[in-house]
């Protein structure tokens, strides 16, 4: 059986876009993340994976600026997270699994308001190629309300997708959708990625044949990058302990009296 392979994110050799240092959170006496730290590249598309109630809607929910952890820091491209949240910049947007709506609002005047939000000179060619490829071209007058989970999943992800953010965070994304838009999400989030974006979802899902470039995996409080490929599904990734270390021994062996080697009895001999 091939070995689990564990791939330490403490190292890089290269600058990263994110980095999350000593991340902590609780709800009153209950921890929920402790001492949680990884980098991230820019261009690729990682996978946050853990049993349910591990801390993974949590852990998205504090790097977004959603929720404020009580200790730990995080910063893209080395710039607190808080800051630029505060300018508006779209660079890190979050996409959480049940989506929130304006009642008052129509389908299109929701992707208008994120155009206006981030000054988008072009938000209506956009808007109206998201909409196409996602299948919601006949709904722009429509209430979010009157819309099915899955297509209200869909314009969530329209409304992020529309400010070509450089950092996104997706809480389970795909649950609500068809397999035909998952494909879509996919290609779309791809797109992102070959601009240099950097994506974050939890998921226990991909679309057919597709596979996320790296799996982080939430146990136990902490997070470690896991090499998937060296496990057969996702329970057998989820059900994963590391290993105890132990400090390998370090003091020179005793020489056994029948040994000929007498390079060891003349190292015991000058001991004595």
């Amino acid at each position: 059986m091939p070995q689990k392979h564990i791939e330490r994110s403490t190292t890089y050799k290269v600058p990263t876009m994110l980095n999350v240092r000593n991340l902590s959170y609780s709800y009153g006496p209950h921890h929920v993340l402790q001492d949680v730290s990884f980098a991230l590249y820019p261009g690729e598309i990682a996978m946050l994976v853990g049993r349910n109630g591990a801390g993974k809607s949590t852990l998205l929910r504090c790097l977004a600026g959603w929720s404020k952890p009580g200790a730990g820091t995080i910063t893209v491209n080395e710039i607190e997270l808080h800051q630029a949240q505060s300018a508006k910049d779209p660079k890190v947007i979050f996409v959480p699994d049940v989506p929130d709506f304006y009642d008052e609002l129509t389908v299109w005047e929701h992707l208008e308001l994120i155009g206006n939000l981030y000054h988008m000179a072009d938000w209506e060619d956009e808007a109206i190629r998201l909409l196409d490829v996602f299948e919601l071209e006949d709904i722009e007058t429509a209430f979010p309300f009157s819309l099915s989970r899955g297509m209200r999943q869909k314009l969530a992800i329209i409304m992020a997708l529309m400010v070509s953010p450089q950092v996104i965070f997706l809480d389970e994304p795909f649950g609500p959708l068809d397999i035909n838009a998952i494909e879509t999400v996919w290609q779309e989030l791809e797109s992102l990625q070959q601009q240099g974006a950097y994506i974050l979802m939890s998921s226990h899902m991909l679309p057919e044949g597709k596979h996320a470039d790296r799996h982080l995996l939430l146990q136990h409080q902490q997070t470690q990058f896991v090499d998937a490929a060296h496990f057969n599904n996702m329970s057998s990734l989820l059900n994963y302990e590391e290993p105890d270390y132990e400090e390998p021994d370090t003091e020179t062996p005793l020489a056994d009296p029948s040994s000929d080697d007498p390079s060891l009895v003349d190292e015991v001999a000058s001991d004595e």
